[in-house]
């Protein structure tokens, strides 16, 4: 009767450590869910943020130009816009977190937009290796009817200037290192076959509407 007694006790108090340690590993994943996805929320944030600044830089003239080749298949060789899959006639831009490293690195003070953890140094996003990626696609290039209030409607030659809107699609993604390989490998986005990664894998999606100028009417 003791020995039934005494191994009754040890399963009970068994069952209530196994459901102990269950729990707090279901705490303590949901807090990494939880910050991962705050993680995504603030990178798909910063590359809005990045689409601003370069349409709001001296390239702007440049922006739009391509946009409207877009429209008339003059820029054939560019990226196809996800957003617009199903448009024949569309004006499509995308930009990656490759081409703004680009543009970044050129500038004086050349920076990153990330920096990825090395060894016990902690980078952007933590201790963890995680690794995160953004692209923004600008589309729906349409000219502003009225000017925008306060701004100059003339150039200083006197010639017209006007003012386009766009949409901007921002698409941010973090997710744990899966290959020890290039930075370009470990920072691309996920293929519909990577379901191991979609496990993994937190995705935002932000879009915003732009007005771009004042630019020369005839660009």
């Amino acid at each position: 009767m003791a020995v039934m007694v005494v191994v009754l006790v040890i399963m009970m108090l068994s069952g209530i450590g196994i459901f102990a340690t269950r729990a707090a590993s279901l705490t303590t994943a949901a807090a990494g869910s939880m910050r991962q996805m705050s993680q995504t929320h603030y990178v798909t944030e910063y590359a809005m943020q990045s689409a601003f600044a370069e349409l709001a830089s001296e390239r702007q003239a440049a922006y739009i130009q391509l946009l409207s080749n877009s429209s008339t298949g003059n820029n054939a060789g560019a990226t196809e816009c996800q957003s617009l899959l199903k448009v024949p006639t569309k004006t499509c831009l995308k930009l990656t977190k490759a081409d703004l490293e680009r543009i970044l690195k050129a500038q004086p003070q050349a920076a990153s937009f990330l920096v990825n953890t090395n060894g016990s140094v902690p980078g952007s996003l933590g201790r963890a290796d995680n690794v995160a990626n953004f692209s923004i696609e600008i589309t729906d290039l349409s000219p502003v009817a009225s000017p925008v209030a306060g701004a100059d409607v003339a150039g200083s030659g006197g010639a017209a200037m006007s003012f386009y809107m766009v949409t901007l699609s921002a698409t941010g993604l973090v997710m744990p290192n899966p290959v020890a390989g290039s930075q370009d490998d470990k920072n691309s986005f996920l293929s519909l076959s990577d379901k191991t990664g979609a496990l993994v894998a937190s995705q935002e999606l932000s879009r915003a509407h732009v007005i771009v100028g004042p630019l020369p009417a005839k660009l």
